[in-house]
């Protein structure tokens, strides 16, 4: 494109024309404005297209040539040269030229056209839609408010009556049991980091709670019943010893239960111990239990624990001699000879014996001296703590068995008549016949 030269010193309304454009002066603005062809009103701005490649950088417009430089004043005249003589005063210097005017500017180049934009590059192919998923399917019964969904086989989902929750409060409405985390003192956490949990310690059969420091005792202390000593008779009075855990300082229930006997019954003793104490069998137990059949007995103490129960089975008492008792023993004491019987069905167990043997006779008077007393007979004994004959300790206590024993009381030996003589020995005496 050629430079634009347009005229110098343009009056108001001149036009100037170059490159198929023309342009009109405006003396207001005291610019050339380009008037044809005529520039349309603008469109509307369409939709912003992709960004096409960037185009090329158009060339560089043309630079306007320099104005013509104003014309140089003319010289000032040479002032006079003075007389020559004394030196003259010098003459004052001529004025200075008056400035040229100045060329008028030469006129801006027209603005190079912009480049055209570069093609708009085309639109990437939209990638396939998916499959649409299958649809979910479920069955839910019995919903209603509150109630908590539990899954049934397959797709089933279930509304439980008995399992609510509010948003505060969850209910469980239900006559069975609720099920507690469970393990051994070692499996159980730090007790500052399950403030106010439960758990069921299967080493104690106790259930704890954390108070954010221990885990302490929430359900009682159970006791337990390790062993019974002594016998239930029937139709007579005993006492019982008990062994175990946990039975308290007070309290303690003792029941005894026979279901065929119509027998349930409970008595209340201060134990000896938390590990021992004795009860009384009652006389509602041994005069109604029949011989042979075992009495389930269970403990409960203070705390409301109960024990594991424990069998005693009720024995008819033996017969024979004179009958009496001391505390929790049952005496049988033979003056003269006879039978002991252990009733069929029953076993003695720890049976304690003391047998004393008749005396000798007393020796004879002779020459008006009076004859020496008898000897005393000898004894021996199981008795625990007692001294056997010729001073040692208590022989062992037996066990009897059901069968009839029979006791023999041997006499006094015969004292000697007068003219002296030595007294009768005595017989002896044994209880196992």
């Amino acid at each position: 494109m050629a430079a634009l030269d347009f005229p110098s010193s343009p009056s108001n309304g001149d036009t100037y024309s170059a490159n198929g454009l023309t342009y009109t002066y405006n003396s207001s603005s005291t610019k050339w404005l380009r008037t044809s062809p005529s520039v349309g009103a603008q469109g509307a701005t369409g939709p912003t297209g992709a960004q096409g490649a960037t185009g090329p950088t158009g060339a560089q417009g043309a630079t306007a040539a320099q104005g013509a430089q104003g014309a140089t004043g003319p010289t000032g005249a040479q002032g006079a040269t003075g007389a020559t003589g004394s030196q003259g005063a010098t003459g004052s210097g001529g004025a200075t030229g008056a400035q040229g005017a100045t060329g008028s500017g030469g006129a801006t180049g027209a603005q190079g056209a912009t480049g055209s934009g570069g093609s708009t590059g085309a639109q990437g192919a939209t990638g396939s839609t998916g499959a649409q998923g299958a649809a979910g399917s479920a069955t839910l019964s019995n919903n209603a408010n509150n109630r908590v969904i539990t899954g049934g086989s397959g797709t089933n989902l279930n509304g439980e009556a008995n399992l609510t929750f509010d948003g505060s409060t969850l209910a469980i409405n239900s006559t069975t049991s609720f099920g507690l985390p469970k393990g051994t003192t070692g499996q159980r956490p730090s007790a500052s980091s399950v403030e106010g949990h439960l758990r069921y310690n299967t080493d104690n059969n106790l259930v704890y709670y954390s108070d954010g420091s221990n885990w302490q005792q929430l359900s009682p202390a159970l006791p337990t019943l390790s062993s019974i000593s002594g016998s239930i008779i029937v139709n007579s009075a005993s006492n019982l010893t008990l062994a175990g855990t946990n039975f308290g300082t007070a309290n303690l229930e003792v029941r005894f239960v026979q279901s065929s006997d119509s027998i349930n019954e409970t008595v209340s003793v201060t134990p000896t111990s938390e590990t021992a104490a004795t009860v009384a069998v009652p006389s509602s137990v041994y005069s109604n239990v029949s011989n042979g059949n075992a009495v389930t007995i269970s403990v409960k103490n203070d705390s409301g624990g109960i024990s594991n129960t424990v069998n005693t089975t009720a024995i008819s008492p033996p017969t024979g001699g004179t009958i009496t008792t001391s505390g929790s023993f049952r005496i049988h004491s033979f003056t003269s000879s006879g039978t002991f019987t252990v009733p069929s069905g029953s076993t003695l167990s720890n049976v304690e014996y003391l047998v004393v043997a008749g005396g000798g006779g007393g020796g004879g008077s002779q020459q008006g001296h009076q004859g020496g007393g008898g000897g005393a007979g000898g004894l021996r004994t199981s008795v625990v703590g007692a001294t056997s004959g010729r001073g040692s300790s208590a022989e062992s206590r037996i066990t009897m068995a059901a069968a009839s024993y029979t006791i023999t009381v041997g006499g006094g030996g015969g004292g000697a008549g007068a003219g002296g003589g030595q007294g009768g020995n005595c017989s002896n005496s044994s209880i196992i016949g």
